[in-house]
């Protein structure tokens, strides 16, 4: 059992955790400021939840050359924030693997045609800055992650002015 002071989250986390857990919830969209924290807070959510539930996450990009120095390391940082670095969570390149269970994180860039497939073993697909993905890869997203109860996916983006 890990215990956690409940003032490392900020508001967005709490709106977020029981919608991880509703079955009848699909789709997350989580519109906010470039300051808002949304990535950090995703970030919070799915690793306490995946270390609770044991399944895994895969993070997608619009380009790989983006993740290491966005998504990536907003997930290094949350884990180090709850103190799950390291004697719980194992970094890797675009990877994260528990210690503790089978759960594992997963990151791509959709620069790849190739990236949305193979994603039948994740139970949540996450978009970080959903507003630079085409169409056709959310419905590609949509069509391949089903099979299993309580799959999710989760976007979060900045608003854009036209």
């Amino acid at each position: 059992m890990i215990l956690v002071n409940p003032r490392l989250f900020n508001p967005l986390y709490w709106h977020l955790k029981p919608l991880m857990r509703d079955p009848r919830i699909r789709f997350i969209f989580i519109e906010g400021g470039s300051s808002a924290s949304k990535t950090f807070t995703i970030a919070q959510a799915l690793l306490l939840d995946q270390l609770e539930h044991n399944y895994s996450t895969l993070a997608f990009r619009r380009f790989n050359v983006h993740i290491k120095d966005t998504v990536y390391s907003s997930f290094k940082l949350a884990a180090s924030s709850l103190s799950l670095s390291g004697s719980i969570y194992q970094f890797q390149d675009f990877l994260i693997r528990s210690k503790v269970n089978q759960a594992r994180i997963r990151f791509r860039g959709l620069d790849d045609e190739e990236a949305i497939k193979g994603i039948e073993d994740y139970d949540v697909l996450y978009n970080n800055e959903w507003n630079q993905f085409l169409e056709e890869q959310f419905s590609q997203q949509r069509k391949r992650l089903r099979g299993r109860p309580n799959q999710k996916i989760i976007c979060d983006w900045n608003p854009v002015s036209k």
